[in-house]
This record gives C-alpha cells, structure tokens and sequence, in this order.
C-alpha cells in the first residue's frame, strides 16, 4: 500500500482497486468514468514566486519532457512536440501554450476531448503544478516550477 492513497483512489479514468504484496504494488484496472466539477483558472499570484519566468514540464510514465515558451502541440503523429502513442488520441489532440507567467491547455476538437483533473475542457484553460491531463487513456502530469536564478548558486541539500 502508497501511504495516502487509499483502494477506491481514482485517477483519471483509473482506479485503483486492490494491492499486490507488502511492496505497495497498486494493481489499477481502466474505468470509463468521467468526472465533473468546478473549474477555477489559477491567478498569477498562485504562481511560483520568481522574476515572473516559469520552467513546466509534462511527466508520460517514465518520461518527462521539458516545455519551452511558446505553444506545444499533443498528438498521435511524429510531427507533433509531444508524441502519445494511444489510439484513442487525435494527431494533433491538444495545445500546451507556456508563456512568462505560466501555462494554459486547449483541446483541439479532439474526438474523445481533453480531460484536465476529472473535467472536459472545453476551453483554453490555466494549468496548475501536479495536474493531471488525460488524452484517450494516457495520463500526464503537469509540473510548473519558479525558474531558479542561474546567477545564484544552489545551495547544498546536505547543510
């Protein structure tokens, strides 16, 4: 078992419904759900504190990918900066567009939609770090962290 996250836990169309083991090996089975609720754009002042610059990336399993400014085109074809190998995801499904102060997602007129934490989006919406994003049944994770000043030294972990 994963402390805080109880059998019945859904993520996306996932759920979680039984675990293997004393390891926590989650056994998690595809559920045809959709969920629906308040959406709420995130305000700049939600935003990492910085000098206003932001770095996001998008987790795919063990991959992540680094978001520049500018827009990111998600989809099923080569062409695209995202690549989702999932047949129920569009050739050019959705659009990450990162700018100083954060990043928003739009669905494209995707055949089975852009679901953002359990809700259609229907229109260019704010992405918050630890989103989840679900094209067809593939879930991504958003993460937006405050670009670090390459002027100052990081400070070690150990002190």
């Amino acid at each position: 078992m994963i402390p805080g996250i109880a059998t019945g836990t859904r993520f996306g169309p996932y759920k979680i419904v039984g675990w293997i083991g004393a390891g926590g090996m989650g056994e998690v089975y595809r559920a045809r759900y959709i969920f629906c609720g308040d959406v709420r754009t995130s305000s700049a002042a939600s935003l990492p504190a910085a000098t206003g610059a932001v770095s996001c990336r998008i987790i795919i399993g063990d991959r992540e990918v680094g978001l520049s400014q500018g827009p990111h085109i998600l989809g099923r074809t080569t062409e695209v900066a995202i690549f989702v190998d999932d047949v129920g995801v569009s050739r050019h499904h959705a659009r990450i567009t990162v700018e100083s102060g954060g990043a928003v997602l739009e669905d494209l007129g995707s055949k089975n939609g852009t679901i953002l934490n359990g809700c259609r989006v229907a229109a260019p919406t704010a992405l918050a770090d630890g989103a989840f994003i679900v094209l067809g049944a593939t879930v991504l994770k958003f993460r937006l962290f405050a670009a670090r000043d390459r002027r100052k030294p990081l400070r070690s972990a150990l002190r």
